[in-house]
């Protein structure tokens, strides 16, 4: 009897099966052709077992085996689809979370054939729509940052963020920090570090008087208030508004 020799031919095709609604299922198409040792293309039906590995030689199996028992060969060419899982339920999808993967495929119960067909660009796009579609978590935890995406409240040092951005603890700031007209400071006092500032800097400014407003009945107290240009500045440690006292 002639012994048979099979061998990948030259058609090879990987192309992703998408649905009318343009989703990506986790499945590929393979297609591919089987010759004899004289060359001519095989007929009848034959057992095909694929795996993926991640290495052209040895390496390590990242998926498979999925084995289609009766696969019908049509001037040798054969055509099959490749998932959802293989034999032990591993998704395809895992298969394409690193690049360098190679297909093996073995006839009957022969040897694996080489060379192992390296896997291109197409079938990654399956585990690219699987991370599009990753379910998104309500929040995002680390040792020091937590993100609340429900409320999209931002707490650093914290866990329970009442505002878009709460902080437990002392903020360094290395540029301007500009609050809008309507906006309000809920905290406690505001220190500055006055080794790290020039002179100029040591003072909290308004362009405008009324900018520095007290309830009827009190006035504005410190150690330093000058009226410079029109300007109002405020030069002292503390301004406070004190009840202004009538009498004796």
């Amino acid at each position: 009897m002639k012994k048979i020799v099979l061998t990948i031919a030259i058609t090879f095709l990987f192309c992703i099966i998408a649905h009318a609604d343009t989703s990506v299922p986790p499945l590929i198409n393979y297609q591919g052709m089987l010759t004899d040792a004289d060359g001519k293309p095989m007929t009848g039906t034959k057992k095909l077992e694929f795996n993926i590995y991640d290495s052209a030689t040895g390496g390590t199996k990242i998926w498979g085996p999925q084995i289609f028992n009766t696969v019908p060969l049509i001037s040798g060419k054969f055509n099959v689809i490749l998932g959802t899982t293989d034999t032990t339920g591993r998704s395809i999808v895992e298969a394409f979370g690193e690049k360098d993967r190679y297909l093996g495929i073995k006839v009957e119960t022969g040897a694996e054939l080489v060379p192992r067909q390296q896997i291109l660009s197409a079938p990654y796009a399956i585990q690219a729509e699987h991370a599009k579609n990753a379910n998104i978590a309500e929040t995002v935890r680390g040792e020091n940052l937590y993100v609340d995406l429900n409320d999209g409240n931002v707490g650093i040092g914290t866990t329970e963020p009442q505002s878009k951005l709460d902080v437990a603890g002392q903020i360094a700031v290395n540029g301007r920090v500009v609050v809008s007209n309507d906006g309000q400071w809920l905290g406690n006092e505001i220190g500055i570090d006055y080794d790290d500032c020039h002179t100029e800097n040591r003072r909290i400014y308004k362009a405008k008087p009324s900018a520095i407003q007290c309830n009827e009945g009190y006035v504005v107290t410190g150690t330093h208030i000058i009226n410079h240009n029109a300007d109002k500045y405020v030069d002292d440690y503390q301004v406070t508004c004190c009840k202004l006292k009538v009498g004796k």
